[in-house]
C-alpha cells in the first residue's frame, strides 16, 4: 500500500478498539510514554506494534480491521492515514 497525504485525526481513548474505514496505516505518536497498537482480527490478536522509548507506531490495515490501543502518558498524535485508491477524507497535509 502506498500512502495517501490524506488523514483522519482520531481522540486516542486507552484500552479502546477502532474499526479502519479503508485500506491504510493508524499511527500513534507518543513521547510521554509507551506505546502499543494491537491488530485484532475476529476477537483474536494477530500482530502487536510496541515501543518503550517513548516514540511511535504504525500498523498497516486492511478496511474493516480492528485495533486496539494501549498507552501510557498523553499522546501527541493519533491518525488514519488512508491508502491511495482506498476511500478519503477529511484533512489533507502539504509537507
Amino acid at each position: 500500500m502506498i500512502p495517501t497525504e490524506t488523514y483522519d485525526t482520531l481522540t486516542a481513548v486507552h484500552n479502546n478498539t477502532y474499526t479502519a474505514p479503508a485500506n491504510g496505516w493508524f499511527s500513534l505518536q507518543n513521547s510521554t510514554g509507551d506505546t502499543s497498537l494491537i491488530l485484532v482480527v475476529n476477537g483474536v490478536y494477530v500482530m502487536r506494534n510496541w515501543t518503550h522509548n517513548y516514540s511511535g507506531v504504525i500498523m498497516p490495515v486492511y478496511k474493516g480491521a480492528t485495533v486496539k490501543v494501549e498507552f501510557t502518558g498523553t499522546p501527541d498524535w493519533f491518525r488514519f492515514v488512508y491508502a491511495r485508491g482506498s476511500s478519503q477524507q477529511n484533512v489533507i497535509i502539504k509537507y
